[in-house]
């Protein structure tokens, strides 16, 4: 059953539904574009016609050992381990664009010398794959350099809150001394988080969970709230932190532009 499921979105990766991980890929769009994926199709359907010619059992041949990393992966497809893929994937791309504009040039032409224009194959040929590079490099851009970026399934998989945090954390203690920074206090579930574990080695800020805080808070505290949940968090805190607290250092904001990754309050 595991193996059925493995193949069935193997099969559409391409051209349906690919890797969901962020990090890897556009979450869940295909793993090809719209022209590349079409060319792909063709070329599969022209590779399984010509099963017989042991070029083409070569080249089906090699997709399938590249993509069986992917395949015994328990998150399949997994975009990563099913990048040998990609330049065979493009190969039988490029082969299925080169037989569709192989059974397209006689029919152009056959149209045009009976308008009695003829001469236009070599033109119409390179025209369609000039074309088609153009269109599949803008698609590509478009989703690796506009789509991606804002996309929080995308970013909030590279852990901005916990690395953002922990660089605050640090640079407290790197410009403060270590003192400062064990004045510090942030959601207990942080410190457990590895991201924010490796920033701040050697540093033990103190937490908090809802209103319960790790030791009662001095004049010099301040309390770094998660972007995730800054506001709630300053709702509980209010006995600390004020009805209306105003931030003393605000991190850096998510790509899509809807909030800081974390919030700084003093103590009131």
């Amino acid at each position: 059953m595991l193996l059925d499921d493995a193949l069935r979105r193997h099969l559409l990766m391409f051209n349906y539904q690919g890797d969901g991980n962020g990090r890897h890929h556009a979450p869940l769009r295909p793993l090809l574009d719209l022209v590349s994926g079409m060319g792909f199709l063709a070329g599969m359907a022209s590779l399984l016609r010509n099963w017989r010619d042991w070029r083409s059992l070569f080249v089906l041949a090699a997709l399938g050992l590249s993509l069986a990393p992917s395949a015994l992966a328990v998150d399949a497809p997994h975009a990563m381990r099913a990048f040998g893929a990609t330049s065979f994937a493009y190969l039988i791309a490029a082969l299925g664009w080169a037989e569709i504009v192989r059974i397209a040039v006689p029919a152009v032409k056959r149209s045009r010398q009976e308008a009695q224009r003829p001469g236009v194959s070599r033109g119409f040929a390179v025209a369609s794959v000039v074309t088609l590079v153009t269109l599949a490099a803008a698609l590509n851009s478009w989703t690796y350099f506009s789509l991606m970026p804002r996309d929080p399934e995308v970013f909030m998989g590279f852990y901005p809150v916990q690395s953002h945090m922990g660089a605050y954390v640090r640079s407290v203690a790197d410009d403060e001394g270590a003192a400062a920074a064990a004045q510090l206090y942030v959601p207990q579930w942080l410190p457990e988080d590895p991201v924010f574990a490796f920033l701040t080695h050697g540093l033990k800020p103190q937490t908090f969970l809802d209103d319960q805080l790790s030791q009662p808070v001095s004049a010099e505290a301040r309390f770094v709230l998660s972007g995730y949940f800054y506001r709630d968090e300053a709702q509980v805190l209010m006995d600390v932190l004020g009805d209306a607290p105003r931030p003393l250092v605000v991190g850096p904001i998510f790509p899509d532009e809807s909030k800081p990754t974390f919030v700084v309050f003093p103590v009131q």
